[in-house]
């Protein structure tokens, strides 16, 4: 049996219907429910199977534990795991503002301490080592260790609480053999324990190189200290199981390491290239070529990118000269790519939320955007470029498909895009921050791809249908409210 048949039987005992009476409700055959108790048969009808499981009494942790039991028998083990890995690499940008409350601040001096036994001590002189550096002012902070354990992250947020303009340069190791089914989510894991730093960062101020190599061996039990933490005070090597560490002072050693370091950090290759302003991403932007082959997008809000925006620009902008002359060149973009979508035959396939499409038309933002370049949109034009999307459905040139978020709680603010393989454009665009990275290594944006690729026939999605009707209501209320009788 299954774990999905195993959860439904140990459910459907106590529900008070029979197998018949079940099959009955949701307007299927009584074998069929037996099939899917057994373990030889899934319901493939997604909302036949959601009408199954509200008949059955369970919590609400049970029902998420068994339509994720369901899922994985329905969409089989590759995409379920895939699904599983991504949304938790997802999940990480709703938690990137959260701070240890009991962080430490700066310390009067180093510790004189030349061997230090157990997390809490090493965490603790980590905390003291980085904070120290953050507050100079050319600090300089190199790392090597794997991003996997929880309390790493602490100490590199503080550095970046501080405001400080504190250069960290971090070096990681990322599995080679992430084509293995063993190791296929182990990259993206990795990155998503970075995501918080990454937001946290003052922009540029945070880099990670990667090199390639069999993770298990690079951690094996001969290697007796391969983590490394470098400041210009001193250097501290740490076990992989953060239980020994060691600190040197000596300023010819703090040297050496430094030297070594940055040998191998300059023969490494940067996992994330990061936007730092909206010059620079309307640089990357204007570089960028309508693909040829279908577009997928994921975000709070639709894709503007193929619409007839060139007029908003003008209007919309702020009155700032830097800005303006900026914006002309991404204008310039946006009509270009508006007249070869209309020339071509690429398709758009975007996925958002209703709380997005809500935020576009009462408050005007557009999380696509950088925040700085445009004033709020008025409603009246939001619902003219909703009307645009709707028109291109209609025709099969745009498909609109809202997200679930009662399955998927997509974090507020994020946007993806991504073409091709290769790489993955981010941009984040919520909790008072805003950042826009570009992802090139390609195990983790060759995830992306696939997993944006197949969303659409995913669980947790509404159909087309349901999408467009819902968004003609909205669009229909918010021209009532602009314009009332």
């Amino acid at each position: 049996m299954s774990r999905y048949s195993e959860l439904l039987t140990k459910r459907m005992e106590n529900c008070g219907y029979t197998p018949a009476e079940l099959a009955r409700q949701i307007g299927v055959d009584r074998s069929y429910i037996v099939k899917n108790k057994m373990g030889t048969g899934v319901i493939q009808d997604v909302k036949k199977a959601e009408r199954l499981f509200n008949l059955l009494p369970q919590t609400d942790e049970e029902a998420r534990e068994l339509f994720d039991a369901y899922c994985e028998a329905r969409y089989g083990d590759k995409r379920h795991n895939m699904d599983l890995a991504v949304k938790e690499f997802l999940s990480s940008f709703q938690h990137a503002s959260e701070l240890n409350s009991n962080m430490i601040q700066r310390a009067a001096m180093i510790p004189d301490d030349k061997c230090l036994y157990g997390s809490e001590d090493i965490f603790f002189m980590l905390q003291i080592l980085f904070s120290a550096e953050a507050a100079k002012e050319q600090g300089h902070i190199s790392i090597i260790a794997q991003p996997d354990h929880r309390r790493l992250v602490e100490p590199l947020k503080t550095v970046f609480r501080m405001e400080s303009d504190c250069k960290v340069e971090h070096l990681i190791c990322l599995e080679k053999t992430y084509e293995d089914k063993t190791s296929k989510y182990k990259n993206i894991e990795l990155f998503e324990k970075l995501v918080p730093v990454i937001l946290n960062q003052k922009s540029g101020t945070y880099t990670v190189g990667y090199y390639y190599d069999q993770i298990t061996s690079h951690l094996n039990r001969f290697n007796l200290f391969p983590y490394a933490f470098i400041t210009s005070e001193c250097v501290m090597i740490v076990s992989s199981m953060y239980d020994q560490a060691i600190v040197y002072r000596e300023l010819e050693i703090v040297k050496s390491y430094e030297m070594a370091f940055q040998k191998m950090f300059t023969g490494s290759k940067v996992l994330y290239q990061s936007l730092k302003d909206e010059g620079n991403y309307i640089e990357r932007v204007v570089g960028e070529q309508l693909p040829e082959k279908n577009v997928y997008f994921m975000g709070p809000q639709p894709c503007l990118g193929t619409l007839n925006t060139g007029g908003l620009f003008d209007k919309y902008v702020i009155d700032d000269a830097e800005v303006k002359k900026v914006v002309e060149l991404l204008k310039a973009k946006k009509i270009a790519d508006h007249a070869a979508f209309l020339k071509g035959t690429q398709q758009v396939t975007a996925f958002f939320t209703k709380a997005g499409i809500r935020r576009m038309l009462n408050e005007g933002i557009y999380d696509e955007l950088p925040t700085g370049i445009y004033k709020p949109i008025q409603k009246k034009d939001t619902c003219r470029l909703l009307r645009e999307i709707l028109n291109y459905s209609r025709r099969g040139r745009y498909h609109v498909y809202l997200i679930n978020e009662r399955k998927f709680a997509y974090p507020q603010g994020l946007v993806i895009d991504i073409f091709e393989k290769t790489h993955a454009d981010l941009i984040y665009n919520a909790e008072n921050r805003e950042r826009r990275f570009l992802i090139n290594e390609v195990s983790i944006s060759s995830l992306l791809f696939d997993f944006i690729h197949g969303f659409e026939s995913s669980p947790y999605v509404y159909t087309e249908e349901e999408t467009v009707a819902w968004l003609e209501e909205q669009i229909r209320q918010a021209e009532e409210s602009v314009n009332p009788e």
